[in-house]
């Protein structure tokens, strides 16, 4: 397949049992769309092809039941939708690039913790790592006024220890999902004032947090969209987004495996 230069081209794969090592197309000088749809439940693996073409901008490879690594991916990419595959490891810094913007890798079984420079990737606006086995996110540093990220969603893993800190150094960042994992411990006070203002939505239900949420979430009129349900806090009655909390013995077994 030949197309001249800065062409545009969307490639769209619906071939049975087609395998992405075997497509071959002589697209290295232009920006193009993948979108690859098989139909087969077979596990098959990603060959580096992707890594050939330089100003690939878009790629869509959700739902394929790929397995193995997240591959290197081309330098130029902007938006990468991975969702609803079998892949697992860890994310390698190496595989990312800095011109994403959309990074979907939900529902895999991705592990070990979300590395810094997966975090911290400045044009990216949505990261999308929910239903995977990461253990822990690496520290966000400041400061990081440049960042684009405003939407970051890590439900349903396997994330522990204290709430990271180090979410309020994103100034662009308006909504959250960390429920369905189990962190513990207090809600960080710098949480307080971001629900409400800079912060759209929080969601911290189905973990194992302790003792009172900060005080600026009971003095302030927050949205409906926050949630702190079904954890070990001590809630005002008046803070409706926190009702539903674990019975005690719950926590206390928690507490105990934990430690």
């Amino acid at each position: 397949m030949q197309i001249g230069r800065n062409a545009a081209l969307n490639v769209k794969l619906h071939r049975q049992g087609f395998v992405l090592g075997n497509l071959k197309l002589n697209v290295k000088e232009m920006f193009c769309t993948i979108q690859w749809m098989a139909h087969d439940m077979m596990e098959k693996e990603i060959a580096p092809f992707f890594a050939k073409l330089p100003l690939l901008n878009t790629l869509h490879l959700s739902s394929n039941n790929l397995k193995g690594i997240v591959p290197n991916l081309p330098i130029n990419l902007r938006r990468l939708s991975m969702s609803h595959n079998v892949l697992s490891g860890h994310i390698s810094p190496a595989s990312v690039f800095e011109h994403l913007t959309v990074l979907d890798l939900s529902d895999h079984r991705l592990s070990n913790p979300i590395p810094q420079e997966v975090l911290t990737l400045p044009m990216v606006v949505r990261l999308n790592i929910p239903t995977n086995k990461f253990t822990e996110m690496e520290v966000i540093p400041y400061p990081s006024a440049d960042l684009q990220h405003r939407v970051l969603d890590a439900h349903a893993n396997r994330l522990h220890g204290h709430p990271p800190i180090s979410l309020v150094n994103v100034a662009r960042l308006s909504s959250i999902d960390l429920s369905h994992n189990q962190f513990s411990g207090r809600i960080p006070v710098e949480y307080g004032p971001k629900p409400g203002s800079s912060w759209k939505s929080l969601f911290l239900e189905d973990n194992f947090l302790t003792g009172n949420p900060p005080p600026q979430f009971i003095d302030r009129t927050v949205a409906a969209c926050n949630s702190l349900a079904r954890n070990c806090l001590r809630c005002p009655l008046n803070i409706r987004f926190c009702r539903e909390q674990w019975p005690g013995l719950e926590c206390v077994e928690h507490h105990d495996h934990r430690t």
